[in-house]
């Protein structure tokens, strides 16, 4: 389509840009205005990385995580937690931006290496996994997420029972079986909203 306003255009391709086999590839963009500032850095105080408070649930304040800010916790058996678990929050999508956007993420990058993570997917679904040398995972139905709604996450790993779980609004969105053997345990810390 024809964009509405006059002018030149940069257009930034990150990540992946070819396609398998030749393939016609499809892109989306989001147009945004680029706006200079300057100002003299001050050693010791932040640089406009501060954490973003919005309004949240019942007249509480939630932070917003944009990919650029994210919460990291230290690792500590409290979340290295390889045995059972249950992660529980409220969050909201303000739009699909990429493919796989991170929750909670406790891992070193392999798939099979997960201790535990949630991720929602540009199909209006969550995404639970956790490895124990091989990756196990369940998800939501497709479109069960849509952007600029608040949902209610509850997900369970039950490895005595040897099953997962995920609750969307305190009903059951998901089940599946898993092994009773413990998570791969790692030393990185726990992050939320990055990978």
């Amino acid at each position: 389509s024809t964009l509405n306003f006059t002018g030149t255009y940069t257009l930034l391709l990150e990540g992946r840009y070819y396609t398998a086999g030749g393939a016609a590839a499809q892109f989306a963009f989001n147009v945004q205005k680029v706006v200079d500032e300057t100002r003299p850095l001050q050693f010791g105080v932040t640089q406009g990385t501060n954490a973003q408070w919005v309004p949240g649930r019942a007249g509480a304040n939630a932070l917003q995580l944009d990919g650029m800010q994210y919460v990291e916790v230290e690792n500590h058996a409290d979340v290295n937690l390889t045995g059972s678990a249950t992660m529980e929050l409220w969050f909201k999508v303000d739009r699909f931006a990429d493919t796989w956007m991170p929750l909670v993420y406790k891992g070193n990058g392999n798939s099979n290496q997960r201790t535990y993570t949630l991720w929602i997917n540009n199909s209006g679904y969550v995404h639970l996994t956790t490895g124990d040398g091989g990756n196990q995972f369940i998800n939501t139905p497709n479109g069960s997420i849509q952007a600029g709604v608040w949902y209610h996450l509850a997900a369970t790993l039950d490895r005595g029972a040897g099953e997962m779980k995920l609750y969307l609004d305190g009903q059951l969105a998901e089940s599946g079986t898993l092994r009773t053997s413990a998570a791969v345990s790692n030393a990185l810390p726990l992050l939320l909203g990055k990978s």
